[in-house]
């Protein structure tokens, strides 16, 4: 986190030793120091210079601590500076008290000066981060009220809002990434957790109007493309039923999802795309519908023009208040929500406009027929491909690394990233954990730490001064130990073309920001073959096998997914599984290619797990050995 050079304390107490004591800390500590011996030299003070936290006394000569702290609040150009009481009044009551008044904590006296100092740098920093979201937060809502403007110039719009991009992805980084590890501290009360979880939520939400913006951004500046793949269909409308169940069992809807037996369980078409659009008609018909029932129904139907060509259809009915006949012909339209929409005050009118463009791309068009207080049909057809049978992915675990496994050496990590908060982030997440973090603020100060300390991984920003991501990669790749370096992107672009730029780079992989903890440390694992030390897991998903207790390996890994693999490196992976080798079998994955990183992964967790008989089996049927 990104502090000014002197955060301003004021300290008020009556008590000459007390304000000497926690002024010398403070001071120490770099903060600048305001000092006020009762509460009406603390108003004062406040007047003429606005500090950023007080510790205030509660017992004083004069207006006490309670009714200063009331009136600071009550001023409005002073009520958001954190107040933290100290006092010798330890009463429940009294705790409480001051907390109505509006104070943020209570340090009981005597107190120790490391618990102050903490809870001084605790409470700027929870502040700093909701004054960053607010922030972002109004950036947002300006760049609403623009929108008007800024489609008169698609063109200029476009390259405005890549920028944005960046500059709205990257100090959200900060601020997820970082409430991400406050909730690891077990100090927190419940109230500071309900905070966090605020900052959160309002982060994320902020991200996913972000992303709106940008996907209709790219669609206008015909940016977008499709991603055609084989996927399952019906796991997908599983997996969006159980999305949305809770949801509309709390509003007593009966939600369907319905699939006639001829629809194929696999097709071929952008399941992102497809995806998104389903969820964004469905969580529109959840959220303005108050009784009755949300259906989706899919089906093959036969082209009417073309008998023998087939198609999908797809129709999304509720019964909800429905849409007027002067509404239903503007809610394809960028940023213009129906009446309803208005009043709910959610999202950026973006979703249905968004869904149509997909729909378009993939081959089909939207149509919507509505009546008032009886409900609304969303129906759109696909051209039907039907797709290969694949192995499903692999389910989501959710276990928090709390170290390294031993056994490993020591992985020196270099973090490339001219934003502080942001090389913060990574170095609070990677250092506890036991890995040695480097970091340099530019390029060119991260070449030279490679050439010096030759790091086993690189975190690399792409967008920094002096030198860039791009041209420090390329310089790092040019050598030859350079090319055996992993070196993971960071950006905060949403767009296709510049991920296209950092693998031309010679890049080895991407992450985007803002960052997640576990993709982090998923990537690491991927490239470097580190094993982690998890605390008790939390396991999604079933297993056949062993429904218990699920493993990801388990789950996602057959014998022709190392059909692949060079053969003589599926022998040695055999023979390391039978002499039950755990470091053998990290060495030889490190020369799975990048782009099958995932399959190394699994097996890296199959070792982390001891199944070397899983890995065993795997390798045997592999070889056709028996």
């Amino acid at each position: 986190m990104e502090f000014k050079k002197a955060e301003t304390i004021l300290i008020v107490d009556d008590t000459t030793t007390n304000l000497a004591v926690i002024s010398r800390t403070l001071r120490n500590a770099g903060f600048k120091i305001l000092v006020a011996k009762d509460g009406e030299k603390a108003l004062q003070v406040v007047e003429l210079e606005t500090p950023d936290l007080i510790l205030m006394d509660v017992i004083m000569p004069g207006i006490d601590g309670f009714e200063t702290c009331r009136r600071i609040k009550e001023n409005s150009g002073t009520k958001d500076i954190p107040v933290i009481f100290m006092t010798a009044l330890a009463d429940t009551v009294d705790k409480v008290k001051g907390l109505s008044m509006g104070a943020v904590d209570y340090i009981t006296k005597p107190f120790q000066e490391e618990e102050v100092l903490a809870r001084v740098k605790q409470h700027l920093r929870m502040h700093y981060l909701t004054r960053k979201l607010e922030e972002q937060n109004a950036l947002l809502q300006k760049e609403i009220k623009d929108r008007k403007t800024a489609q008169e110039a698609s063109s200029a719009k476009s390259q405005f809002l890549a920028k944005m991009s960046h500059e709205l992805r990257t100090p959200l980084n900060a601020i997820l990434g970082f409430a991400q590890l406050m909730e690891r501290d077990d100090r927190l009360s419940q109230e500071q957790r309900e905070y966090l979880g605020i900052i959160s939520r309002s982060g994320e939400h902020l991200l996913n109007l972000i992303n709106d913006v940008l996907e209709m951004s790219k669609i206008e500046a015909g940016r977008v493309t499709l991603k055609e793949t084989s996927f399952d269909l019906s796991a997908m409308l599983k997996s969006i039923e159980e999305m949305f169940a809770l949801k509309a069992q709390s509003k007593g809807l009966l939600l369907e999802i319905q699939s006639f037996p001829e629809v194929p369980q696999c097709i071929k078409t952008d399941e992102g795309k497809l995806r998104q659009v389903l969820i964004n008609i469905l969580g529109n018909a959840i959220k303005f519908t108050e009784t009755g029932s949300v259906k989706l129904c899919v089906e093959v139907q036969n082209r009417g023009d073309d008998p023998t060509e087939e198609q999908l259809h797809f129709m999304i009915q509720d019964s909800g208040p429905g849409i007027t006949p002067e509404e239903i012909h503007t809610i394809f339209e960028p940023f213009v929500q129906a009446e309803l929409g208005r009043k709910s005050n959610q999202g950026t009118g973006l979703g249905l406009p968004i869904s149509r463009e997909f729909v378009h791309l993939m081959g089909g068009e939207i149509l919507v027929s509505s009546a008032v207080e009886k409900g609304t049909i969303f129906t759109f057809h696909l051209p039907l491909r039907r797709g290969q049978a694949i192995s499903p992915p692999p389910a989501p675990v959710s276990r928090r690394a709390i170290g390294l496994a031993p056994g490993q050496p020591t992985y020196r990590i270099l973090v490339v990233e001219d934003k502080w908060e942001n090389r913060q982030l990574l170095v609070k997440m990677l250092q506890p954990l036991g890995f040695q973090v480097l970091e340099a603020t530019n390029g060119k100060e991260g070449v030279d730490i490679w050439h010096e300390r030759q790091p086993d991984l690189i975190w690399m920003d792409i967008q920094m001064p002096v030198m860039d991501g791009y041209e420090a990669t390329k310089q790092i790749k040019a050598t030859r130990e350079g090319k055996f370096t992993p070196i993971i992107a960071l950006s905060a672009s949403a767009f296709e073309e510049e991920r296209a730029a950092i693998f031309a780079a010679g890049c080895d992989d991407f992450a985007s920001k803002p960052l997640q903890e576990g993709e982090i440390l998923t990537k690491m694992a991927a490239h470097l073959g580190v094993r982690y030390i998890y605390e008790e897991p939390t396991f999604m998903g079933t297993s056949p096998s062993s429904p218990d207790h699920p493993e990801v390996a388990t789950i996602s890994l057959k014998p022709e997914d190392l059909a692949e693999l060079p053969s003589e490196l599926v022998v040695q992976l055999h023979q390391a599984a039978v002499s039950v080798n755990a470091e053998q079998i990290f060495g030889l994955l490190e020369q799975i290619p990048a782009d099958r990183a995932p399959l190394g992964a699994a097996i890296a967790n199959l070792v982390n797990d001891f199944r070397f008989d899983i890995i065993i089996d795997l390798t045997e049927k592999n070889n056709g050995n028996s």
